[in-house]
């Protein structure tokens, strides 16, 4: 199995995968970035205008970046597009993307969803990097509980959060691929309920991937 792993920043994401590569034993895999090898005037043409969502994401200098998500769709498309010998490529983002590739995508936050449906929970708490991802989290996840909570910080800049609201929350989704396990500890101070982040989802996948395949 050959696994292609884009990020919507630039690769190498370190980050992301010293958590991820304790599942990727035994896998051949390639890591990719939609904004590999672009200059930064490139970067800047795509942010987000007016209402656009727009997703948050990280440079390999560690520097934040924002970006719109229509303006990523044409580039996730080539980079898709432009993949030989790989059977599947796994966005490593929380987001959505309207592309149509030749392989199999699999999307963090559809695995995520699955497992919010399955605990049904009723109070459930969702923390986005953005505070203009907020209204767009509420449209995602509103539909999987009964009282949903939703609040921003992002986990590429150094900011203690105040995530009090959360504390009568059954169940945290931490949505963005940013989040690492020092973030969940953090989170953890607020809230006694599950939180689930979307890299252990990732690696529950990979882990059942290298069993069937």
């Amino acid at each position: 199995m050959r696994i292609a792993l884009i990020t919507i920043g630039q690769s190498p994401r370190e980050d992301v995968m010293g958590e991820l590569r304790r599942y990727l034993e035994g896998v051949e895999y390639l890591e990719l970035g939609l904004l590999d090898g672009l200059s930064e005037e490139e970067i800047s043409s795509l942010k987000a205008e007016g209402s656009e969502i727009e997703y948050v994401t990280r440079l390999r200098s560690g520097e934040e970046v924002r970006v719109s998500r229509r303006k990523l769709e044409p580039l996730l498309e080539r980079k898709l597009n432009s993949l030989r010998g790989v059977d599947l490529a796994i966005i490593l983002c929380t987001g959505e993307f309207e592309v149509s590739p030749k392989i199999p995508l699999i999307y963090p936050w559809e695995i995520m969803a699955s497992i919010v449906e399955s605990l049904n929970p009723r109070k459930l708490g969702v923390i986005v990097p953005l505070q203009s991802q907020i209204e767009y989290a509420h449209r995602r996840w509103g539909s999987l509980c009964e009282d949903l909570k939703v609040c921003s910080w992002s986990p590429y800049r150094d900011r203690e959060p105040d995530l009090r609201e959360l504390a009568d929350r059954q169940l945290v989704i931490m949505d963005c691929i940013g989040y690492s396990i020092e973030h969940e500890k953090l989170v953890s101070r607020f809230t006694s309920a599950l939180i689930l982040r979307a890299r252990p989802a990732i690696g529950a996948l990979l882990r059942v991937l290298r069993r069937i395949w």
